[in-house]
């Protein structure tokens, strides 16, 4: 693909005045912008790299460990459960299982 940047000569009968007339096509403009854009992202970058290898950005969070205080109803609700959960275990596996005869 080539790019040029034509002149049209206009020249009148006496050849007194010549009138050049150039011919953009944007990719000048293109080409700069993508430039700039280029300047402003690196500079974008090496600016962010150094916050965050100063530790300005992304510092970790430190919670200071406390244990979580139980509750007797909490322990008592729990222990409920599971002897509830041990007795219908125990129900469901005493209980004959009956299932109808297929060849029937």
């Amino acid at each position: 693909m080539k790019f040029t940047l034509s002149h049209n000569k206009n020249t009148d009968t006496n050849n007194q005045s010549i009138k050049i007339s150039k011919k953009f096509d944007g990719w000048i403009f293109l080409l700069v912008s993508s430039f700039v854009l280029l300047v402003l992202i690196f500079a974008g970058s090496v600016f962010f790299f150094n916050k965050v290898s100063k530790d300005e950005y992304f510092k970790p969070v430190v919670k200071e460990a406390s244990p979580e205080i139980l509750s007797r109803e909490k322990l008592n609700k729990v222990l409920e459960y599971f002897e509830n959960r041990k007795t219908k275990t125990d129900e469901i596996l005493s209980t004959p299982l009956i299932l109808p005869d297929p060849s029937l």
